[in-house]
């Protein structure tokens, strides 16, 4: 959590920082995760099975041993398989099979995704 001894600029400002982190730690206590993830933010492209040749772009809001949350411009009905290629700092990007568990709307044209990895994609 962001909160420390160190505080914001105006009272308004320290109010509104307050508010967003408690948003997001109601929404984390509601989730009951399965695994503890890591918040990290990579480039992602997603191939959609049956969709060849397409790639929607996202990026990475938390990973963990068995998913990853990811942020894009594309609505992801769940059940679907793709494959996810995960950006990796000075490395070639990670190619996973996932399944999308869930798709929530985020604003009027982002939307979340869970997704379950599946297995490693090998060339």
């Amino acid at each position: 959590m962001l909160r420390s001894s160190t505080r914001a600029a105006t009272p308004e400002l320290q109010a509104f920082v307050d508010e967003i982190e408690d948003e997001e730690m109601r929404c984390i206590m509601r989730e009951r995760r399965d695994a503890s993830r890591l918040a990290i933010t990579r480039e992602v492209q997603i191939e959609i099975r049956g969709q060849t040749g397409v790639r929607h772009e996202a990026i990475t809001r938390d990973i963990s041993r068995i998913g990853v949350g990811l942020l894009s411009q594309v609505h992801v009905e769940p059940g679907t398989l793709a494959k996810l290629s995960i950006d990796r700092p000075r490395r070639r990007p990670s190619v996973v099979l996932a399944e999308c568990r869930w798709c929530d709307q985020f604003g009027d044209s982002w939307y979340l995704t869970g997704w379950h990895f599946m297995a490693v994609d090998t060339p």
